[in-house]
């Protein structure tokens, strides 16, 4: 079985564009009619590319392959999210462990297919890696939660989250909103920090505990040379009550130097940015301080079935600003994102 989709693209010139594709339905996979997806600036790594983008979908199912159920309770006309793993293999040593958002012969956005993305009106995708979504979640609201809520959500989980905990969020965005929520209604104390005050009521209707401007940490730190020694590390807190967990959350690195020294002794950081580039981190503050480095690439498969549980109990949604899902509307929905003008998440709807 075979269907012409539209989909979209990055380009040369960084914009991008309009393409049909015709994809085959393989034995495990699903024709999706996708219908919601949200922008991730993690895309724009690749919008000089050809490949198609999106990674944030949700769609209704209207094929199955023939050997889809042996794999996947999903059926026709099941609304799922699609994310930013193609496939997982069900076999290796991460899978058997339930870890498999580290799949070790997953197909993922970037290395798989230039033609799978959720920026487009369908596709196929492998039932292993669709989600099913609740009905008392919206699809434009889904759409966010498969990457930045996963994203965050996972990091929890890596980290060891509990209630009685101190989490520090550094930038407050697609990721950083959920973040606060997700944390505020474990019963965390959650620490906000960002470049300016725009935002301090927003953090704080969302259930932030604390808000703290850069500006703030850094007339705190000084200019001392011997930052980790534990002198140095009481000083330059200030007033700032020491974090057991400090996810990074922003759209560029930050200057991890200035948030070391906030960390309780044996915390965990987790940068949620992907960053191709080489990052400075202080090595003395993961020694002197037994600070942990986490990686995170979104959450694993039950997890995923976790959060939205947790997100219909407490009543979690993204905050979004919709665009349509024409060449236009998502171009303009991208320049949003570069200029740090979309509402939190932009979500293209068909």
């Amino acid at each position: 079985m075979s269907k012409d989709f539209v989909t979209f693209k990055g380009s040369s010139s960084g914009k991008v564009v309009e393409s049909t594709i015709q994809p085959s339905l393989g034995p495990t996979e699903a024709v999706v009619r996708q219908t919601h997806s949200g922008v991730c600036g993690t895309d724009l790594h690749l919008s000089h590319t050809n490949n198609a983008l999106g990674h944030e979908g949700v769609g209704v199912i209207e094929a199955l392959g023939e050997s889809a159920h042996l794999i996947s309770d999903v059926k026709v006309g099941d609304r799922v999210g699609l994310g930013w793993v193609q496939k997982y293999c069900g076999k290796c040593r991460m899978c058997r462990s339930g870890l498999d958002s580290l799949c070790e012969d997953s197909k993922e956005l970037w290395a798989t297919n230039n033609d799978t993305g959720s920026w487009g009106k369908g596709n196929v995708w492998d039932v292993s890696a669709l989600r099913k979504i609740p009905d008392e979640v919206e699809s434009k609201h889904a759409g966010p939660l498969m990457c930045a809520g996963a994203t965050v959500w996972g990091a929890m989980q890596r980290c060891k989250v509990m209630s009685h905990h101190r989490v520090g969020i550094v930038g407050i965005g697609g990721l950083g909103h959920l973040a606060i929520q997700f944390l505020a209604k474990s019963g965390c104390e959650v620490v906000v920090f960002s470049s300016s005050d725009r935002k301090r009521e927003e953090a704080l209707e969302y259930g932030a505990t604390e808000y703290h401007s850069i500006g703030d940490i850094k007339s705190h730190r000084g200019e001392t040379s011997e930052l980790y020694t534990s002198q140095n590390i009481k000083a330059a807190r200030g007033s700032i009550r020491p974090l057991d967990h400090l996810l990074i959350c922003t759209g560029a690195q930050p200057d991890y130097s200035l948030y070391m020294p906030l960390m309780a002794m044996g915390g965990n950081v987790a940068p949620l940015t992907v960053d191709l580039g080489l990052t400075p981190i202080p090595l003395a503050a993961t020694i002197f301080q037994g600070i942990n480095i986490l990686g995170v690439k979104v959450c694993n498969r039950t997890e995923y079935d976790d959060m939205f549980r947790f997100c219909v109990r407490h009543n979690i949604r993204p905050t979004i600003q919709e665009f349509p899902m024409t060449e236009a509307g998502i171009n303009e929905a991208v320049d949003a994102l570069k200029d740090g003008k979309a509402h939190y998440r932009a979500v293209v709807v068909a």
